[in-house]
């Protein structure tokens, strides 16, 4: 959250400086024409990364383990979760909300797969 607020900031004043550039903008001046171009693009990329995700979280429950080779096993693809080289915790569901525990993850292809010993309620975090 406070990562969007700090976005949010930035991408405010970059559209101040880029209409305060507008007013003072000379089309026959090559540092005006870089710094208007810059400011532009600087706004923009900020307007964009607003959109790319940084974490992604997925509830699971305990129908939703899948028995691979033995073992219960649940796969977020890369093309849902969409972070390149993911990191993952689990956090099992508990009476009062949701507790971090130890599982076993693996990544193939920027996909996360998550393998426990027995069936549970929970939620992966990808990051």
């Amino acid at each position: 959250m406070k990562r969007k607020r700090i976005l949010y900031c930035s991408i405010g004043l970059l559209f101040c400086g880029f209409i305060t550039t507008l007013f003072t903008y000379n089309s026959h001046s090559i540092a005006s024409n870089v710094s208007l171009i810059s400011i532009f693009l600087g706004t923009a990329g900020s307007i964009l990364s607003l959109f790319i995700p940084t974490q992604f979280e997925k509830i699971i429950h305990e129908n939703d383990w899948k028995n691979v080779s033995g073992d219960l096993t649940y796969i977020i693809q890369y093309r849902e979760h969409g972070i390149k080289t993911p990191k993952a915790t689990f956090f099992l569901k508990t009476d009062l909300g949701y507790t971090a525990v130890e599982i076993d993850f693996s990544f193939e292809k920027n996909d996360v797969i998550a393998k426990v010993g027995r069936r549970c309620t929970g939620k992966i975090i990808v990051h």
